[in-house]
C-alpha cells in the first residue's frame, strides 16, 4: 500500500524527476506492447459437399485455357490451327455402380454453327467459335454429353481440347479479341 508519508522530505526537483520516470516507464510498457501488436486479416474458405461419387478440384473448377492468338488467314484458309489441351481433375472418386462419367459443357453455341461455342465479349473479332473436343478427337456440341470416361477408385483426369474454328466455308472471320465461358456439369453412369 502506497503511503503519502513517505514522501514527506522529497524536494519539488526529486518528484519531477520521479514523475517523468514514471511517465517514461509508462510510455516503454505502452511501445512494447504497441510493438507486439501483429496486423490481421480475413480467410474464406469455400467448397461444396456432394453426393456424387466424385468431387472436382478447385483448379478445375474455375479455370483459363488460354488460346493465344490465330491468324485470321489460317482460319480463312480452312486450315487446322493449334488445339490447346485442358482437363477436369475429378478427385476422390469412391465408385459403386457408377463407373463412368460424361461432361456437358453449358455455354451458348455459335450462331451458324452449334457445334461450336459461340463468341462473346468480343472486341471485333468473328465468324469462329471454339470448339471443344474429348480426348479421342470427338467434337463435342454445346448442351451435349461427352463420350463416356472410365473411372477408377481416387483421382481421375478427364482430357480435352479446345480450337478456335471458322464457323463456315462462308464467314467473313473478323480480327479482334475475344472471350468465350462455358459451364460444365458431370453425370455419373
Amino acid at each position: 500500500m502506497f503511503n503519502l508519508d513517505n514522501l514527506k522530505g522529497i524536494t519539488v526537483v526529486q518528484m519531477t524527476k520521479i514523475t517523468a520516470l514514471l511517465l517514461a516507464l509508462g510510455m516503454a510498457a505502452g511501445s512494447a506492447q504497441a510493438a507486439s501488436s501483429i496486423d490481421g486479416g480475413n480467410i474464406t474458405f469455400k467448397g461444396a459437399i456432394t453426393t456424387s461419387p466424385c468431387g472436382i478440384t478447385a483448379d478445375s473448377a474455375e479455370q483459363v485455357v488460354d488460346l493465344g492468338t490465330v491468324t485470321a488467314s489460317k482460319l480463312k484458309k480452312g486450315e487446322e490451327v493449334r488445339r490447346t489441351p485442358f482437363s477436369i481433375v475429378l478427385t476422390d472418386c469412391e465408385l459403386g455402380t457408377q463407373k463412368t462419367a460424361k461432361v456437358k459443357f453449358t455455354g451458348a453455341p455459335a450462331t451458324g454453327n452449334d457445334a461450336l461455342l459461340g463468341l462473346q465479349g468480343t472486341e471485333g473479332a468473328k465468324g469462329a467459335g471454339i470448339a471443344i473436343m474429348s480426348d479421342n478427337n470427338t467434337v463435342i456440341k454445346p448442351g451435349a454429353d461427352s463420350p463416356a470416361f472410365n473411372l477408377n477408385n481416387g483421382d481421375n483426369v478427364l482430357r480435352f481440347q479446345a480450337q478456335v474454328q471458322r464457323i463456315s466455308d462462308t464467314a467473313e472471320v473478323t480480327a479482334g479479341r475475344f472471350n468465350v465461358q462455358t459451364g460444365f456439369l458431370v453425370s455419373y453412369e
